[in-house]
Protein backbone atom coordinates (compact mmCIF):
# COMPACT_ATOMS: atom_id res chain seq x y z
CA UNK A 1 0.00 0.00 0.00
CA UNK A 2 3.01 2.18 0.57
CA UNK A 3 3.98 1.84 -2.99
CA UNK A 4 0.55 2.18 -4.25
CA UNK A 5 0.27 5.35 -2.58
CA UNK A 6 3.72 6.65 -3.72
CA UNK A 7 3.01 6.13 -7.47
CA UNK A 8 0.19 8.26 -6.75
CA UNK A 9 2.18 10.87 -4.44
CA UNK A 10 4.76 11.22 -7.32
CA UNK A 11 2.23 11.90 -10.47
CA UNK A 12 1.89 8.09 -11.36
CA UNK A 13 5.65 6.94 -11.29
CA UNK A 14 7.04 4.71 -9.38
CA UNK A 15 10.79 3.62 -9.33
CA UNK A 16 11.66 5.17 -12.33
CA UNK A 17 8.75 3.81 -14.46
CA UNK A 18 5.88 5.48 -15.21
CA UNK A 19 2.39 3.48 -14.42
CA UNK A 20 -0.15 6.20 -14.92
CA UNK A 21 0.65 9.70 -16.94
CA UNK A 22 0.90 12.77 -15.20
CA UNK A 23 -2.39 14.73 -16.19
CA UNK A 24 -4.41 11.05 -15.67
CA UNK A 25 -3.51 11.75 -11.98
CA UNK A 26 -4.18 15.21 -11.73
CA UNK A 27 -7.57 14.43 -13.02
CA UNK A 28 -8.34 11.79 -10.55
CA UNK A 29 -7.03 14.27 -7.87
CA UNK A 30 -9.55 16.93 -9.26
CA UNK A 31 -13.14 16.87 -7.56
CA UNK A 32 -15.76 15.87 -10.45
CA UNK A 33 -18.74 15.47 -8.55
CA UNK A 34 -19.95 17.29 -5.76
CA UNK A 35 -23.79 17.77 -3.80
CA UNK A 36 -23.04 22.06 -3.59
CA UNK A 37 -20.36 23.90 -4.10
CA UNK A 38 -20.19 24.24 0.14
CA UNK A 39 -19.25 20.51 0.17
CA UNK A 40 -16.54 18.20 -0.84
CA UNK A 41 -17.16 15.48 -3.56
CA UNK A 42 -15.90 12.70 -5.35
CA UNK A 43 -12.72 12.45 -7.45
CA UNK A 44 -12.23 9.70 -9.94
CA UNK A 45 -12.24 6.65 -7.21
CA UNK A 46 -11.54 9.02 -4.25
CA UNK A 47 -13.84 11.02 -1.66
CA UNK A 48 -12.53 14.50 -1.63
CA UNK A 49 -12.35 15.26 1.81
CA UNK A 50 -10.82 18.44 4.01
CA UNK A 51 -8.62 17.65 7.27
CA UNK A 52 -7.42 20.79 8.90
CA UNK A 53 -7.97 22.87 6.42
CA UNK A 54 -6.03 20.62 3.83
CA UNK A 55 -7.45 18.80 0.99
CA UNK A 56 -7.58 15.02 1.22
CA UNK A 57 -8.27 12.63 -0.88
CA UNK A 58 -9.65 8.98 0.45
CA UNK A 59 -11.23 5.32 0.38
CA UNK A 60 -12.64 3.67 2.85
CA UNK A 61 -13.11 -0.07 2.59
CA UNK A 62 -13.71 -2.90 5.26
CA UNK A 63 -16.25 -6.32 6.72
CA UNK A 64 -17.81 -6.98 9.58
CA UNK A 65 -13.92 -8.55 11.17
CA UNK A 66 -12.13 -5.65 10.01
CA UNK A 67 -11.86 -1.87 8.37
CA UNK A 68 -9.48 -0.29 6.56
CA UNK A 69 -8.56 3.42 5.66
CA UNK A 70 -7.06 5.14 2.65
CA UNK A 71 -5.83 8.76 3.16
CA UNK A 72 -3.41 10.86 0.29
CA UNK A 73 -2.64 14.88 0.74
CA UNK A 74 -1.25 15.12 -2.17
CA UNK A 75 -0.03 18.86 -1.90
CA UNK A 76 1.84 17.63 1.65
CA UNK A 77 3.61 14.40 -0.63
CA UNK A 78 1.70 12.35 2.17
CA UNK A 79 -0.15 9.28 2.47
CA UNK A 80 -1.90 7.49 5.51
CA UNK A 81 -3.13 3.67 5.16
CA UNK A 82 -4.43 1.67 8.36
CA UNK A 83 -6.27 -1.34 9.02
CA UNK A 84 -7.45 -3.01 11.71
CA UNK A 85 -9.81 -5.89 12.92
CA UNK A 86 -12.97 -4.54 14.42
CA UNK A 87 -15.54 -3.16 11.73
CA UNK A 88 -15.74 0.53 13.17
CA UNK A 89 -14.68 2.82 10.22
CA UNK A 90 -14.88 5.78 12.82
CA UNK A 91 -11.94 4.27 14.55
CA UNK A 92 -9.81 5.03 11.04
CA UNK A 93 -11.15 8.93 11.21
CA UNK A 94 -9.98 8.90 14.91
CA UNK A 95 -6.80 7.80 14.43
CA UNK A 96 -6.21 9.77 11.29
CA UNK A 97 -7.56 13.10 12.53
CA UNK A 98 -4.63 12.79 15.75
CA UNK A 99 -1.95 11.96 12.48
CA UNK A 100 -3.55 15.31 10.95
CA UNK A 101 -2.91 17.60 14.09
CA UNK A 102 0.63 15.76 15.02
CA UNK A 103 1.97 16.61 11.75
CA UNK A 104 -0.67 19.07 9.86
CA UNK A 105 -2.34 21.30 12.76
CA UNK A 106 -5.21 23.37 11.67
CA UNK A 107 -6.21 26.73 12.60
CA UNK A 108 -8.89 27.45 14.32
CA UNK A 109 -12.04 29.27 12.39
CA UNK A 110 -14.24 31.50 13.86
CA UNK A 111 -18.26 30.50 13.99
CA UNK A 112 -20.07 32.66 11.87
CA UNK A 113 -23.10 34.75 12.63
CA UNK A 114 -26.25 33.01 12.55
CA UNK A 115 -28.21 34.69 9.48
CA UNK A 116 -31.49 36.40 9.65
CA UNK A 117 -34.32 34.57 10.03
CA UNK A 118 -32.96 31.75 10.75
CA UNK A 119 -35.13 30.50 13.27
CA UNK A 120 -38.32 30.47 10.77
CA UNK A 121 -36.03 28.51 8.24
CA UNK A 122 -34.45 26.04 10.88
CA UNK A 123 -38.01 24.73 11.38
CA UNK A 124 -38.41 23.45 8.17
CA UNK A 125 -36.06 21.05 8.26
CA UNK A 126 -36.94 19.03 10.97
CA UNK A 127 -37.25 15.21 11.20
CA UNK A 128 -35.69 11.72 10.02
CA UNK A 129 -33.09 11.25 7.82
CA UNK A 130 -32.50 8.30 6.74
CA UNK A 131 -29.29 8.29 4.04
CA UNK A 132 -30.16 7.45 0.33
CA UNK A 133 -27.32 4.88 -0.26
CA UNK A 134 -29.81 1.58 0.66
CA UNK A 135 -32.03 -0.58 -1.12
CA UNK A 136 -35.19 0.92 -2.27
CA UNK A 137 -36.77 -2.68 -3.21
CA UNK A 138 -36.13 -6.07 -0.91
CA UNK A 139 -36.56 -6.42 2.75
CA UNK A 140 -33.20 -5.04 3.54
CA UNK A 141 -34.92 -1.29 2.75
CA UNK A 142 -36.36 -1.92 6.46
CA UNK A 143 -32.72 -1.75 7.86
CA UNK A 144 -32.64 1.77 6.44
CA UNK A 145 -33.86 2.85 10.06
CA UNK A 146 -31.63 1.42 11.82
CA UNK A 147 -28.55 2.74 10.07
CA UNK A 148 -27.12 5.71 9.11
CA UNK A 149 -30.21 8.10 10.33
CA UNK A 150 -29.60 11.65 10.92
CA UNK A 151 -31.83 13.26 13.25
CA UNK A 152 -32.32 16.98 12.97
CA UNK A 153 -33.98 19.51 15.52
CA UNK A 154 -34.36 23.21 16.45
CA UNK A 155 -33.37 24.66 19.83
CA UNK A 156 -35.20 27.43 21.00
CA UNK A 157 -32.17 30.43 19.16
CA UNK A 158 -33.07 28.35 16.05
CA UNK A 159 -29.94 26.13 15.94
CA UNK A 160 -30.35 22.96 14.51
CA UNK A 161 -29.54 20.71 16.75
CA UNK A 162 -27.75 17.23 14.61
CA UNK A 163 -27.47 14.01 15.48
CA UNK A 164 -25.58 11.56 13.24
CA UNK A 165 -22.99 8.75 14.78
CA UNK A 166 -24.21 9.05 18.23
CA UNK A 167 -23.18 12.55 18.20
CA UNK A 168 -24.99 15.88 18.67
CA UNK A 169 -23.71 19.24 17.02
CA UNK A 170 -25.04 22.04 16.81
CA UNK A 171 -25.37 24.00 13.50
CA UNK A 172 -25.79 27.70 12.51
CA UNK A 173 -26.87 28.79 8.61
CA UNK A 174 -24.75 30.99 7.00
CA UNK A 175 -27.29 31.18 4.03
CA UNK A 176 -30.39 29.50 3.41
CA UNK A 177 -30.47 26.03 3.66
CA UNK A 178 -26.59 26.01 4.34
CA UNK A 179 -25.41 25.35 8.05
CA UNK A 180 -21.86 25.26 9.68
CA UNK A 181 -21.25 23.30 12.81
CA UNK A 182 -20.26 25.05 15.23
CA UNK A 183 -18.53 22.09 17.34
CA UNK A 184 -14.93 22.64 17.48
CA UNK A 185 -12.34 19.37 16.73
CA UNK A 186 -13.14 16.14 14.88
CA UNK A 187 -16.44 15.31 14.09
CA UNK A 188 -17.86 11.94 13.17
CA UNK A 189 -18.54 11.16 9.42
CA UNK A 190 -18.12 8.72 6.90
CA UNK A 191 -17.22 11.48 4.19
CA UNK A 192 -15.23 14.64 5.84
CA UNK A 193 -15.20 16.62 8.67
CA UNK A 194 -19.09 16.69 8.97
CA UNK A 195 -18.03 20.67 9.35
CA UNK A 196 -21.07 21.67 6.22
CA UNK A 197 -24.81 20.26 5.65
CA UNK A 198 -26.90 21.32 3.10
CA UNK A 199 -30.59 21.14 2.42
CA UNK A 200 -32.38 21.01 -0.88
CA UNK A 201 -35.17 18.92 -2.41
CA UNK A 202 -34.59 15.38 -3.91
CA UNK A 203 -36.57 13.84 -7.05
CA UNK A 204 -39.11 12.59 -5.10
CA UNK A 205 -40.08 16.12 -3.33
CA UNK A 206 -38.88 15.11 -0.21
CA UNK A 207 -36.18 17.68 1.71
CA UNK A 208 -32.37 16.41 1.18
CA UNK A 209 -29.74 16.73 3.79
CA UNK A 210 -26.05 16.60 1.74
CA UNK A 211 -22.72 16.10 3.71
CA UNK A 212 -19.48 16.14 2.24
CA UNK A 213 -18.64 13.13 0.12
CA UNK A 214 -20.95 10.62 -1.81
CA UNK A 215 -23.58 10.57 1.24
CA UNK A 216 -27.37 12.56 0.77
CA UNK A 217 -30.49 12.13 3.39
CA UNK A 218 -33.80 12.42 2.46
CA UNK A 219 -36.09 13.06 4.65
CA UNK A 220 -39.02 10.29 6.04
CA UNK A 221 -42.58 11.11 6.40
CA UNK A 222 -44.11 10.66 9.01
CA UNK A 223 -45.15 7.13 8.28
CA UNK A 224 -41.30 5.91 7.22
CA UNK A 225 -39.81 7.02 10.38
CA UNK A 226 -38.25 4.62 13.36
CA UNK A 227 -40.92 4.93 15.72
CA UNK A 228 -44.22 5.12 14.07
CA UNK A 229 -43.10 1.97 11.86
CA UNK A 230 -42.42 0.45 14.89
CA UNK A 231 -44.46 1.68 16.80
CA UNK A 232 -47.48 0.17 14.42
CA UNK A 233 -45.72 -3.38 14.06
CA UNK A 234 -45.81 -3.46 17.66
CA UNK A 235 -49.26 -2.94 18.28
CA UNK A 236 -50.59 -4.85 15.17
CA UNK A 237 -49.13 -8.07 16.37
CA UNK A 238 -49.82 -7.60 20.01
CA UNK A 239 -53.65 -7.09 18.82
CA UNK A 240 -53.38 -10.32 16.44
CA UNK A 241 -51.16 -12.39 19.25
CA UNK A 242 -53.19 -11.68 22.15
CA UNK A 243 -56.52 -12.16 20.55
CA UNK A 244 -54.64 -15.53 19.26
CA UNK A 245 -53.92 -16.95 22.77
CA UNK A 246 -57.42 -15.44 23.95
CA UNK A 247 -59.45 -17.40 21.58
CA UNK A 248 -57.40 -20.39 22.38
CA UNK A 249 -58.18 -20.05 26.01
CA UNK A 250 -61.52 -19.77 25.36
CA UNK A 251 -61.52 -23.00 23.09
CA UNK A 252 -60.87 -24.81 26.19
CA UNK A 253 -63.49 -28.30 25.96
CA UNK A 254 -65.08 -26.93 28.76
CA UNK A 255 -66.51 -24.49 26.96
CA UNK A 256 -66.41 -25.51 23.40
CA UNK A 257 -69.62 -27.48 22.80
CA UNK A 258 -71.72 -24.60 24.65
CA UNK A 259 -70.12 -21.67 22.45
CA UNK A 260 -70.07 -23.84 19.37
CA UNK A 261 -73.80 -24.10 19.81
CA UNK A 262 -74.37 -20.85 19.88
CA UNK A 263 -72.28 -19.78 16.75
CA UNK A 264 -74.04 -22.47 14.42
CA UNK A 265 -77.69 -21.03 15.24
CA UNK A 266 -76.43 -18.28 12.78
CA UNK A 267 -74.50 -20.17 10.47
CA UNK A 268 -71.08 -21.24 9.43
CA UNK A 269 -70.22 -18.00 8.59
CA UNK A 270 -68.98 -17.51 12.17
CA UNK A 271 -67.17 -20.35 12.99
CA UNK A 272 -65.13 -19.79 9.59
CA UNK A 273 -64.21 -16.13 10.75
CA UNK A 274 -63.11 -17.18 13.89
CA UNK A 275 -61.09 -19.76 12.38
CA UNK A 276 -59.41 -17.94 9.48
CA UNK A 277 -58.62 -15.36 12.26
CA UNK A 278 -56.94 -18.14 14.67
CA UNK A 279 -54.75 -19.22 12.03
CA UNK A 280 -53.45 -15.43 10.90
CA UNK A 281 -52.70 -15.25 14.49
CA UNK A 282 -50.53 -18.49 14.53
CA UNK A 283 -48.99 -17.46 11.54
CA UNK A 284 -48.26 -13.97 12.98
CA UNK A 285 -47.21 -15.96 16.16
CA UNK A 286 -44.62 -17.77 14.07
CA UNK A 287 -43.38 -14.61 11.91
CA UNK A 288 -42.92 -12.89 15.00
CA UNK A 289 -40.87 -15.53 16.74
CA UNK A 290 -38.35 -16.24 13.77
CA UNK A 291 -38.21 -12.35 13.36
CA UNK A 292 -36.94 -12.64 16.99
CA UNK A 293 -34.30 -15.38 16.55
CA UNK A 294 -33.05 -14.21 13.13
CA UNK A 295 -32.32 -10.53 14.65
CA UNK A 296 -29.97 -11.62 17.76
CA UNK A 297 -27.11 -10.53 16.66
CA UNK A 298 -23.92 -12.41 16.58
CA UNK A 299 -21.31 -11.64 19.51
CA UNK A 300 -18.46 -11.51 17.20
CA UNK A 301 -19.56 -9.95 13.67
CA UNK A 302 -22.16 -7.89 15.55
CA UNK A 303 -24.70 -8.76 13.29
CA UNK A 304 -27.69 -11.51 13.15
CA UNK A 305 -26.52 -14.33 11.00
CA UNK A 306 -29.15 -13.86 8.16
CA UNK A 307 -27.03 -10.82 7.22
CA UNK A 308 -24.18 -12.69 5.88
CA UNK A 309 -24.85 -16.41 6.02
CA UNK A 310 -27.09 -18.02 3.13
CA UNK A 311 -30.58 -19.27 5.00
CA UNK A 312 -31.40 -22.47 5.10
CA UNK A 313 -33.96 -24.32 3.13
CA UNK A 314 -36.50 -24.17 6.06
CA UNK A 315 -36.20 -20.28 6.71
CA UNK A 316 -36.46 -19.74 2.95
CA UNK A 317 -39.37 -21.72 3.13
CA UNK A 318 -40.94 -20.10 6.04
CA UNK A 319 -39.83 -16.68 4.83
CA UNK A 320 -41.90 -17.61 1.18
CA UNK A 321 -45.10 -18.86 3.16
CA UNK A 322 -45.68 -17.40 6.31
CA UNK A 323 -45.45 -14.14 4.68
CA UNK A 324 -48.11 -14.80 2.18
CA UNK A 325 -49.92 -16.89 3.91
CA UNK A 326 -50.99 -13.77 6.81
CA UNK A 327 -51.49 -11.57 3.62
CA UNK A 328 -54.13 -14.08 2.43
CA UNK A 329 -55.19 -14.51 5.58
CA UNK A 330 -55.44 -11.19 6.34
CA UNK A 331 -57.51 -10.50 3.42
CA UNK A 332 -59.75 -13.03 4.53
CA UNK A 333 -60.34 -11.32 7.82
CA UNK A 334 -61.33 -8.18 6.54
CA UNK A 335 -64.15 -9.98 4.24
CA UNK A 336 -65.22 -11.47 7.25
CA UNK A 337 -65.08 -8.59 9.60
CA UNK A 338 -67.50 -6.63 6.66
CA UNK A 339 -70.00 -9.81 7.13
CA UNK A 340 -69.42 -9.53 10.74
CA UNK A 341 -71.16 -6.53 10.74
CA UNK A 342 -73.99 -7.05 8.06
CA UNK A 343 -75.06 -10.50 9.12
CA UNK A 344 -74.86 -9.39 13.21
CA UNK A 345 -72.12 -12.25 14.32
CA UNK A 346 -71.37 -12.38 18.06
CA UNK A 347 -72.32 -9.81 20.20
CA UNK A 348 -71.11 -5.77 19.76
CA UNK A 349 -68.21 -6.35 21.77
CA UNK A 350 -67.18 -9.31 19.53
CA UNK A 351 -67.47 -7.74 16.30
CA UNK A 352 -65.65 -4.45 17.44
CA UNK A 353 -63.11 -6.78 18.85
CA UNK A 354 -62.98 -8.77 15.28
CA UNK A 355 -62.69 -5.48 13.28
CA UNK A 356 -60.03 -4.45 15.88
CA UNK A 357 -58.71 -7.95 14.26
CA UNK A 358 -59.03 -7.06 10.77
CA UNK A 359 -57.18 -3.48 11.33
CA UNK A 360 -54.19 -4.70 13.07
CA UNK A 361 -54.38 -7.50 9.91
CA UNK A 362 -54.21 -4.52 7.30
CA UNK A 363 -51.75 -2.75 9.10
CA UNK A 364 -49.20 -5.73 9.03
CA UNK A 365 -50.16 -6.31 5.42
CA UNK A 366 -49.15 -2.77 4.38
CA UNK A 367 -46.12 -2.71 6.12
CA UNK A 368 -44.98 -5.92 4.17
CA UNK A 369 -45.72 -4.03 1.27
CA UNK A 370 -44.20 -0.38 1.87
CA UNK A 371 -40.79 -1.94 3.21
CA UNK A 372 -40.67 -4.62 0.62
CA UNK A 373 -41.14 -7.92 3.29
CA UNK A 374 -42.75 -9.52 0.51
Amino acid sequence: MARFMLAYLQEGELDGERILREDTVDKMFHEQFTHHPRLDGMAQGFIKATYNGRDTFQHPGGTMLYDTGFYLLPEEEAGFFISHSGGNYLVNIEIFQGFMDRYFPGEGIAAPPPSQDMAERSKEYTGEYPQNRRSFTTPDKLLSLLIGVIQVNVDEEGFLLVTHLGETNRFVEVEPGVYHNLREGRTQDYGGDFRTIVFSTDPLGKTMLMTDGPMSYSRAFWYETFGITFLKIILSTLIIIGSFLYWGVKAIPLKRGRKRGQLEEKGKGPIWARRIAVVQGFFTFAFATEFIIESVPDPVYGLPPSAYTQPSVWTRALDLVVPYGMVLLGLAVVVFAVLAWHNSYWKLAGRIHYTFFALASIVLIWIFYFWKVI
